[in-house]
């Protein structure tokens, strides 16, 4: 035995130390205490257990954050020399080449993410990263091409900088669709050696499409200064705030316009900057213009609307997207980078479930271009554009919420923000939400699924461990914490491998224990004020000992969510209080002997999780149980009073007197 101990230390001797604290990363929220506890327990048995210190050793350096920028988001090269950006752009050196429409042939514009456009943004990032030991990756692409270019050149990114490691993406504006891309030529073996993808962060993209280039091909880039986000609370001084910036960015635009006037009709040689319009069948009117309908010149016929068919370009209304170019300005390519983004955007690209953790950031504050208004000649009308919520460039609900056919499981969590879409990447309620808790949850999460699978691999391993008084996660958690929940398991890859890992390791636990303790009922809930942490540990390893499908659980469940729910761990509480009140079936009233002993109970978890939801920001969910509560139970009351934040969108709602 000591022969043993004395191998393993000079085997860790000759090991490279853990960081202090690594695992896990702080998660600000503490959403998944049982999953930061078996990993505070797993990191000290790595101080002196070989097979524990290589699991974290591997994971130490495993991740890597990657960043996507939006379009012209790039510095492109041509021949070593910057053609982007300048102040002094060159529409020839910027015109794509014949030859690059097609995706698969070689480029050499060597592109990077631009400091000058996402310096603040790349510099933000990196100090979040410093702590966690997970590498930071700017990758850029040529924006120009068609998206699967752009997908090649992220590919051609990762091999270089984040080779052998796990990304998370992180991508902005065009850099979403372009990521998106990626991640289904990645699953479809396009190439060998593409990392695995752990999970994937969207700010602003168009994944439903945006008029916004065609703006452009209008009017130049301009930036927006019609911000709708006013509310009863925004101070004076916020007020004055918001009208300095507008005025301040209606100076900028008239600076942007004069410079970027010169590449209206570049535009029209990018595939990538068309693609990014919505989807638009030749024979159906473009999704960019108005619906009312004008007649053709001579025939007296309807004139085909499809931005993507060249009879739009050629006849009104391009002619008006066009008015001030030369005709000679106009690429001769045309026709065929037409045709590549039409069979990009109609027949290639569909938004799909990633298969993993996929969070959606939105803003829908700003006034963004919807429809060009047109008269019944074709020509603008004098309000050129029809303004709808976005962030100004990307219409809000073009970043999901009209996409068709895609299940409501596609996104692990969606956010709407107040930023402009050029902000997006600092915005305040983004970064906080995805650097403090979503990043550090989803990183633990699978850390402690790759401790587990070590222990149930290696027995001795787990010995130690349940020695070490370590227990097992609660299996609804780590869901959780991979943005979803048990119950949708069955239609989520990810998550259903991860529930089984996590239910192999509870069998296994529980073997090598022999018994898991008995779950503490509602006496046991009410002894203290616990921390979410005290929670899980005192009820962890006994929810894994429970028949999940017995009203036993039921109460356990309901008896945590309550307890989260008084240390202020809301998202917590709010998991544990819908898997009871889910389970209320199986929880008859006589199930105790004393009459009033489980109606109370039942009461007490719904009113409990109408609090917990409508703290979360699920204001609609949260509604139908503090209507029911409110009167009855104090806590419900109070937040039947409050304001509700909606979470996806942004709004306030208030319950009382609705």
């Amino acid at each position: 035995m000591l022969k043993t101990v004395a191998i393993a230390a000079m085997w860790l001797a000759t090991q490279p130390a853990l960081a202090q604290q690594q695992f896990p990363l702080r998660d600000e929220r503490r959403q998944t205490p049982t999953t930061s506890a078996l990993l505070e327990r797993f990191g000290e048995m790595a101080r002196r257990h070989p097979a524990a210190h290589a699991v974290l050793a591997q994971s130490s350096d495993a991740y890597a954050l990657v960043f996507v920028p939006g379009v012209l988001g790039s510095e492109l090269k041509l021949d070593g020399k910057l053609i982007w950006p300048r102040l002094d752009p060159e529409q020839d050196q910027l015109r794509l080449p014949a030859v690059l429409i097609d995706e698969t042939a070689p480029s050499n514009t060597d592109p990077r993410v631009s400091r000058l456009l996402y310096g603040r943004a790349l510099d933000e990032f990196q100090a979040r990263l410093k702590d966690h030991r997970i590498k930071f990756v700017p990758c850029g692409y040529d924006w120009r091409r068609d998206v699967r270019a752009g997908a090649q050149d992220l590919q051609d990114c990762l091999r270089r900088d984040a080779a052998g490691r796990r990304v998370i993406v992180v991508a902005h504006s065009m850099g979403g669709v372009v990521s998106w891309t990626w991640n289904r030529m990645r699953m479809e073996n396009r190439w060998p050696d593409a990392p695995q993808l752990a999970g994937l962060a969207i700010l602003g993209s168009p994944l439903g499409g945006s008029c916004e280039m065609l703006r452009m091909i209008q009017t130049g880039y301009v930036q927006p200064t019609d911000y709708t986000g006013y509310s009863e609370e925004d101070s004076f001084f916020e007020r004055l705030g918001n009208s300095g910036a507008r005025k301040f960015r209606e100076l900028e635009n008239a600076l942007t316009e004069f410079f970027s006037r010169s590449l209206r009709a570049t535009v029209l040689s990018w595939p990538g900057a068309l693609e990014l319009g919505p989807a638009s069948a030749d024979s159906l009117p473009s999704g960019c213009v108005s619906s009312g309908a004008f007649l053709g010149p001579a025939e007296n016929a309807p004139v085909v609307l499809s931005h993507f068919n060249p009879r739009f370009w050629r006849d009104q209304p391009g002619a008006s997207f066009l008015s001030g170019i030369d005709a000679a300005q106009v690429p001769r390519t045309l026709d065929a980078v037409l045709a590549k983004a039409r069979e990009f955007r109609n027949d290639y690209f569909r938004v799909s479930r990633a298969e993993v953790p996929a969070y959606l950031y939105f803003s829908g504050f700003w006034a963004t271009p919807g429809k060009a208004a047109l008269a019944t000649d074709g020509r603008f009308s004098e309000r050129p554009w029809y303004a709808t919520e976005g962030d100004g460039r990307v219409p809000a609900a073009a970043t999901y919420a009209t996409l068709p056919g895609h299940p409501p499981t596609t996104f692990a969590g969606t956010r709407g923000v107040r930023s402009v879409h050029g902000d997006l990447p600092l915005d305040e309620d983004f970064q906080k939400e995805f650097f403090e808790e979503r990043l550090p949850r989803l990183v633990n999460a699978q850390v402690a699924l790759a401790a587990m699978q070590a222990m149930v691999d290696d027995r001795a391993l787990l010995r130690s461990y349940v020695l070490a008084k370590g227990e097992p996660v609660i299996v609804n958690e780590l869901a959780h914490a991979l943005g979803s929940t048990r119950a949708a398991a069955e239609q989520i890859a990810y998550v259903r491998d991860a529930v089984a890992a996590a239910e192999r390791f509870r069998a296994a636990y529980c073997g090598e224990t022999k018994t898991c303790a008995d779950y503490r009922l509602a006496s046991a809930a009410r002894e203290g004020k616990s921390s979410s942490l005290g929670v899980a540990k005192k009820y962890g390893a006994s929810l894994a000992g429970v028949d999940p499908h017995s009203p036993r659980a039921v109460l356990a469940q309901g008896n945590k969510g309550m307890q989260l729910a008084k240390s202020g761990n809301w998202e917590s509480a709010a998991v544990a209080l819908a898997e009871a009140e889910a389970g209320f079936d199986r929880l008859p009233d006589d199930y105790d002997r004393r009459p009033r002993v489980i109606p109370d109970f039942k009461a007490k978890v719904r009113a409990n999780l109408g609090r917990a939801l409508a703290q979360v920001g699920r204001c609609a969910d949260a509604k139908r149980y503090l209507e029911t509560a409110n009167g009855q139970n104090k806590f419900a009351s109070r937040s039947w009073a409050e304001a509700c934040v909606e979470t996806a969108s942004g709004q306030r709602v208030v319950f009382a007197g609705k």
